[in-house]
Formats: C-alpha cells, structure tokens, sequence
C-alpha cells in the first residue's frame, strides 16, 4: 500500500503540472515505463530517484500571508511522500 500511496503522489503533482508521462520521466532521466510502474505502485524507487521526482516537481505552496512560491528538494519530497502513520 504504502508504494501506491508514493506514486499516486507523484502522479497526482504531476498532473497538477500538467506533464506526461514522458516529460517527467525525460527530466528525471527515467523510462516512461519506469515511472508508470512507480505512479502504479508495481515497482520500488531508490532515494536518488525519489529526490529526482521532487526537484522536477517543485510544489506550489500558498501561505498564509496568500502569496505562492514554489517549494523545491527536500521540501517537495516530504509533500509527495505520505505521512508515515496516517
């Protein structure tokens, strides 16, 4: 379950963004395969690729002074990642 979490994530920021498959993937230096398997949940990414995942898909985040800014790296990791627990 919790890989079907990860790439549900991934698929969701990535179509927020509006990416293909293929766009993602080719910033990531990844098969197109391979990241439908991960938005799938079927296979496990390494760190490397998770952090490659979160730099390409830089989050827009609202604060609460109502401005938006992109977050980046290991911010946007933990945003893809699911709560452990929850």
């Amino acid at each position: 379950p919790i890989l079907l979490r990860f790439g549900k994530n991934v698929q969701e920021y990535r179509k927020a963004q509006q990416l293909s498959q293929e766009q993602l993937a080719e910033r990531c230096n990844i098969s197109t395969s391979f990241l439908g398997h991960i938005e799938r949940g079927t296979r496990k990414a390494s760190l490397e690729t998770w952090v490659l995942l979160a730099n390409a898909l830089p989050i827009a985040v609202r604060s609460k002074t109502n401005t938006i800014s992109n977050v980046h790296a290991e911010r946007s990791l933990f945003m893809i990642l699911p709560h452990f627990g929850a």
